[in-house]
């Protein structure tokens, strides 16, 4: 059985109110993703930030919601590596793409040949959403389901 996750854009005092169990809500700025997990994004975190990876894997260990039926799980994804993945070109997406691939303990994907391409533009998307989490009040989040 694989794992569900989403990067979405969300205020943050909004985020309590919501039915979070059920998914990410459709007004919120999303995108789907059955391939990063936790330890992914904090290797993510290191890479673009230069955070050592204890620090990097602590940035993204707190929830700010947790569901204990389901195992659902939402992390806030730290403001210096929003600032960082907000002001990524196409370019920088591709440069930080493959250096991600190099550094990260991926399992199976990067062994096809379409798995850089998947993830170049999974960075890109996940930038989009970084730019849109930079107005005041809202925050780049990561939902996950085991």
């Amino acid at each position: 059985m694989g794992m569900m996750t989403s990067f979405f854009v969300a205020p943050s005092a909004d985020l309590s109110a919501q039915q979070l169990s059920e998914g990410v809500p459709a007004a919120f700025p999303s995108v789907l993703c059955n391939y990063l997990d936790e330890m992914k994004v904090a290797g993510l975190d290191a890479l673009l930030t230069g955070k050592d990876a204890k620090e990097a894997m602590k940035a993204v260990s707190a929830p700010v919601y947790t569901h204990p039926e389901s195992g659902i799980t939402v992390l806030r994804i730290d403001d210096a590596l929003v600032k960082v993945l907000a002001g990524m070109t196409p370019q920088t997406s591709l440069e930080t793409a493959q250096k991600w691939l190099a550094a990260g303990e991926w399992g199976r994907f990067g062994r096809r040949a379409g798995d850089f391409a998947d993830l170049a533009e999974m960075v890109t998307l996940i930038s989009k959403l970084a730019v849109s989490a930079q107005a005041p009040g809202h925050g780049l989040f990561f939902w996950l389901c085991p």
